[in-house]
């Protein structure tokens, strides 16, 4: 999986899961919840996806790579542990 159109559909996946919606992802919300999912979607862009760290990131609204990676890495550090593998979110 790559591309712009991939992570859109990860997305759009990732806010259905968490009762968000793709704009709270995108946007400048910062509640608990919406933090978590826009986590989530970092991490899984990163992990199915090729786009870059910068890439990732404007498709988050802006953030900045290292932004994209400190989410990325709080995912894989709970990962299974709290989570479903994307496998089972679709």
């Amino acid at each position: 999986m790559n591309g712009q159109r991939e992570a859109a559909r990860l997305l759009a996946i990732v806010a259905r899961n968490h009762h968000v919606a793709v704009s709270d992802l995108q946007g400048r919300r910062r509640g608990a919840k919406v933090v978590l999912a826009r986590q989530r979607a970092m991490y899984f862009i990163r992990q199915y996806t090729n786009l870059t760290l910068a890439e990732t990131g404007q498709m988050l609204g802006g953030r900045s790579p290292a932004t994209v990676t400190y989410g990325y890495q709080k995912i894989a550090k709970l990962g299974a542990k709290y989570f479903l593998p994307f496998e089972k979110l679709k």
